[in-house]
Formats: structure tokens, sequence, C-alpha cells
């Protein structure tokens, strides 16, 4: 038996006054989040939430998220993260598919919730910040957060290591979003794994800009510092100047970004602060432009850019580059603690390592989500055996370093070629006027999909110097066969671009 919540009571019995959260300005204690995340957990079970309901939790980075997030787990409950951007349809398709019983959101988003449940299915709800009088369905998260230091503090519900603790949404980009479910051992897996195999040390600060609904920000950045007694700096919303302030303000040493944070920051103005403290930097969630490795390392001259790959079933992170001495560029690293990785071909044979054959990349081990809550069919179909189909395709090298190509779902075949958009969005990217690049398939009478890319520059270019920059480092059937130049490519919270909803509506496009 155990609850992840105990990772802040015990790092608040350790380090009672040592800073927790350092949030807009102000620093939260361990023994404060505990005590403020027992007061939470008080209050939903006063309200009738049991062990094993579902309680929603929409919030951007804070303190308050950090204190909702333990008290739901504390009450033995089950916490779904949502998106604070997400529109009153996707929050109905939450409450559904994860079966809501409460909910906790910020007074900007109370409008949004409330059109999501118009039959008022929700009992209560929880609402941070500035709101109207509380009801008796809609309460004040403050409020219900608040306890004195001398009231009576009680050990977190405990539940097996393999019920549920998080219910995480998946980006959906093959269809509408199912509901994965992490258990408490999951969570606590990538906690040892991640402090193992990222380095983690007693002196880190660690600075939280990637949202901590997401699975990224939550297990690798929020669950780790809690967990190691660490403080965390928390950004609200990301903005290059944010970031190179909070560094230097907090000597923050470790954070993590998805590549497009880190195109923003390197084409940032050059910031006038000491970013020396900062250490270790790891990349996720989408490819990495090794082209932006020498930049970020630049800008931030004593740190390690570090690229790893993960998934919301597997609770964040299954492969890591570990430092740099043994890091390859290029690949997403080895198999972190606790995890083994294989690729098996179409007909479902593995792979040998060293082999250049591109298959779907499987995993097993530790932080394997236990299912699509709801969805037995999503399930089985997620699993080849106790090997988890991850969707994406790559290789193994000789030492047990991975190579993504991309997605199979991704995967444009033209006249019968295989063509993996991340490696020509690769090549694109390395021109000095490209920005960002997308590269899809569309349709195509003869050819059965032909290739578009999305590009967003940095400075002005023609269509037809980076279609002959293109033809100088890929076979010809790889090449776009039309380019379409766009103010900004369409991303999820995390950063991700949304191939889905990429059109044939660019502001500009040129055939080539």
């Amino acid at each position: 038996m155990f609850n992840l919540a105990m990772v802040l009571t015990e790092s608040a019995a350790r380090h009672p006054e040592r800073p927790a959260v350092l949030d807009d300005g102000r620093a939260w204690t361990f023994s404060e989040l505990d005590r403020r995340a027992d007061a939470f957990a008080d209050s939903l079970q006063s309200d009738g939430i049991r062990p094993g309901d579902a309680v929603g939790l929409q919030m951007a980075n804070g303190a308050a998220f950090v204190i909702a997030y333990y008290g739901i787990l504390r009450a033995g409950s089950v916490v779904v993260p949502v998106n604070p951007l997400a529109v009153s349809r996707e929050i109905s398709h939450i409450m559904k598919s994860a079966e809501l019983r409460s909910m906790v959101t910020e007074s900007e988003n109370l409008e949004t919730v409330l059109r999501a449940d118009p039959q008022g299915r929700l009992p209560t709800m929880f609402v941070a910040g500035p709101a109207d009088p509380p009801t008796r369905r809609i309460r004040s998260f403050d409020e219900a957060s608040a306890k004195p230091a001398s009231s009576e503090h009680r050990l977190p519900v405990m539940r097996p290591l393999d019920s549920t603790a998080a219910i995480i949404f998946t980006s959906g980009t093959t269809g509408a979003p199912k509901a994965a479910e992490l258990t408490h051992g999951n969570l606590l897996s990538s906690c040892t794994h991640v402090t193992r195999d990222a380095d983690v040390r007693e002196a880190d600060v660690t600075l939280a800009c990637i949202p901590l609904f997401h699975v990224f920000g939550m297990t690798g950045l929020m669950n780790t510092s809690v967990a190691q007694g660490l403080p965390l700096v928390t950004l609200r919303r990301f903005s290059p100047d944010d970031v190179f302030r909070l560094i230097e303000e907090h000597s923050v040493t470790r954070t993590s970004f998805v590549p497009t944070m880190i195109a923003e920051l390197i084409s940032a103005d050059p910031p006038d602060r000491d970013l020396s403290s900062l250490r270790r930097i790891t990349s996720g969630g989408a490819p990495l432009d090794v082209q932006h490795v020498a930049g970020t390392e630049e800008l931030f001259p004593a740190a390690t850019l570090l690229e790893g790959y993960g998934a919301s079933e597997t609770t964040s992170s299954i492969c890591v580059n570990r430092d740099r001495g043994t890091r390859r560029l290029g690949s997403v690293g080895t198999a972190t603690w606790g995890t083994q990785i294989r690729v098996v071909d179409d007909d479902g044979r593995a792979v040998p390592k060293g082999a250049s054959d591109i298959g779907e990349v499987q995993v097993r081990g530790l932080t394997v989500f236990s299912g699509y809550r709801g969805d037995p069919e999503a399930t089985a179909a997620a699993f080849d055996g106790d090997w988890l189909r991850t969707g994406d395709l790559g290789h193994v090298d000789s030492d047990g370093y991975l190579f993504l190509s991309g997605r199979r779902s991704e995967l444009i075949i033209r006249g019968g070629y295989n063509v993996y958009p991340a490696e020509v969005e690769v090549v694109l990217t390395s021109h000095p006027s490209v920005a960002e690049a997308a590269v899809i398939g569309v349709p195509d009478v003869r050819l059965g999909q032909e290739i578009v890319a999305f590009i967003v520059t940095s400075a002005q270019v023609e269509a037809q110097e980076l279609d002959a920059f293109a033809r100088e480092r890929l076979s010809r059937y790889k090449c776009p066969r039309e380019i379409r130049f766009v103010d900004d490519l369409p991303k999820t919270a995390s950063g991700k671009i949304r191939r889905a909803v990429l059109s044939r509506d660019g502001n500009t496009s040129s055939e080539v």
C-alpha cells in the first residue's frame, strides 16, 4: 500500500522550512504546502469525494496546482489534469470519459467549466482566485485549502500500488483524446528513474515552464522536485524574458523545454543576465533540431542540453541522454532505469540492435500505464503481449541508443516509398532562414500521397531556394512538392505541432 502524496509529507518532515514552490514572488515552504494539501483533502472528503473518485484539476503552473494535486491524491482520489486553455467541448469529454466527481479550476475558467456541465452533474467545484460568493456547489479553493497550523494532521489514504493515481488525456492526434490511467506505482517509479538518470542533486533548483498538467512537467519536474525536497520555480506562461529572469533570480540549475521553446529562446534578444547557474536542460515532447544544441549551450554557458523521449502512456520519459560525455546527438538516448525497449518490423519480429531497419518502438517496464479508462478495446490494441506499442518509428544502435524517425500514423507513402516527416523537417529547419517546419502527406490521385511542407521563416527566402536546399540533402522522393509559408504552426499546449489541423489554407503557397 502506498500513496504518492507521501512524497510531500516526507519532504515536509525532513525540510519543513525549505522553500518548496517559488511562485510569482512568494516562497511556499514544504510544511505550508503539506498542511494546505491536507486541508484540501479534508474538504474533498467532507464533500463526499471518496477514494478512487476522479477530480479534475485545471490550473496554470503555481503553488495552487501543487496543493490541489497532492490534496486530491492525499484523499485517495484520482487527479485528472486539464489544460487551462481547454474549451467547453473538450472539458465535457474529459468529464464523461474520466467520470469526474469534482473539479478544481481558476476563476477565469469557471464559465467555461460551467458550460461544459450544463446539467450540473458535478456536485461540487472549487475555484481559485477572485470569484462570486461561494455557493453550495461552487466553493472557494483558497478557503478549502486553508488549515490552522495547530490542527490535526492525517496521513494520506493508502492505496494499492497498482491503483490509479492520475488520468492523463492523450493529445488526440489520431482521434478523440483517450484517458490513460497511471498508477501510484507508475508515478513513484518515474520519480525514482528521473532522480537517477537525470542526475538530480541535493542543491538543485528546478524551473517549471512546461505545463504541470502535462505528464512531462508533472512527473519530470514537479513530482521529482517534491520527492527530493527541492525548490520548484513555477512560470504560468512561457516567455523567454521570464525564463531568463527566473534563472538569474533563483539560481536555477535544471529545467526542461520542448523544442519550440528552445527555438524561441535562441531567437530572443541576448539577455543581459547571469545564466551560469543552469547546468542541465532536458528536451522532449517533439524531435529536437540538432542545429539548436550549440545555440542553446552558447546561451546557457554552463548547461548541457540532453534529449529524451517518452509518452503519456509511459509516465513521461522512457529514454534519455544522461550527460555530455555519453550523449549522441540525433538520438533520444538509452532506456531509463526499469525500462526495456525494442523495435519490431511489420511482421512483429524484433529488429536486432545495430540494424538500420526502421520499425515500431515498443516498451515495457515499471512506468507503463495500466490502460485506457473505460476502453478495453483501445487498451488491448495498445499492447503487443506485455509490450506497449508506442506508434513511433525508429531503430536502436548497437549500444542501445534509440533514433526516432517519426510516427507510424504520420508516415507518408508516396508512390510506394516511405517518407518520415521528421527526417524532412530536420533538413528544412537546418536552413538558416527557416525557424520551424512541419511536413504532412496530402491525398494524390497518382501517387497516393504527396508531400507538403509548412514553413515559418526567420528571414526572407523563396520556395525555389528551399526546394534546391532540400534536393541537395534528401532523395528526390522525400522532397516536398509544395511549400506553404505560414505565420505560425498550430501547437498543443505542450508545444507539439498539431499536424491534423494543418490545411491547404496557408498564408502563401508555392508549388515546386
